[in-house]
């Protein structure tokens, strides 16, 4: 996990293509010196962050991004479908007893990794009372590769302003 405004962790992010072409699936690129209005739709908002649709009528994959990281610069990827996911909802999913056996991802790492120096939880234990104050600065963003059925999708997990962790989770 990297320190607030920090870069991501190493291998995660890299800068974006220069034609605008399409990122693969399960990449992300930093794109610096775009307006937001330019980067497409506001279709939700998160613990500070914005997701931006290039085309909010498509359902094809396509370019997307991410706004609100405090070095000014857009996260961009590409999917078909994109969503928020608040830390309470992880919570109640990870913790579920039926989900005990389900092995944890590098994004359930880094969460317990922060949960635990936020709200003194320890692994596999809800955050408690500081749930709020964790939310503020942590959220999860799932990127679907097409509409309809996705055997995995992408998950990454957003801190304090850095992109902390990101893998594929199956269901």
């Amino acid at each position: 996990v990297q320190p607030a405004g920090g870069p991501a962790a190493p291998g995660i992010e890299q800068p974006a293509p220069a034609d605008g072409a399409l990122l693969p699936y399960g990449e992300i690129a930093i794109l610096c010196g775009a307006d937001d209005d330019s980067l497409g739709t506001a279709i939700a908002t998160q613990s500070g962050y914005v997701i931006r649709n290039t085309d909010p009528t498509s359902v094809a994959p396509r370019t997307q991004y991410i706004t609100g990281f405090p070095d000014g610069c857009a996260r961009q990827f590409t999917g078909a479908l994109a969503l928020f996911g608040d830390v309470g909802t992880h919570e109640v999913f990870r913790y579920e007893p039926s989900n005990a056996e389900i092995p944890y991802s590098a994004t359930d790492l880094a969460y317990e990794e922060i949960k635990g120096r936020i709200c003194g939880a320890a692994q596999g234990q809800p955050c408690g009372n500081a749930l709020d104050r964790l939310g503020r600065r942590t959220t999860f963003v799932s990127i679907y590769e097409n509409f309809g059925t996705n055997p995995t999708w992408a998950d990454i997990l957003i801190h304090d302003g850095a992109v902390v962790a990101m893998d594929f989770k199956e269901g």
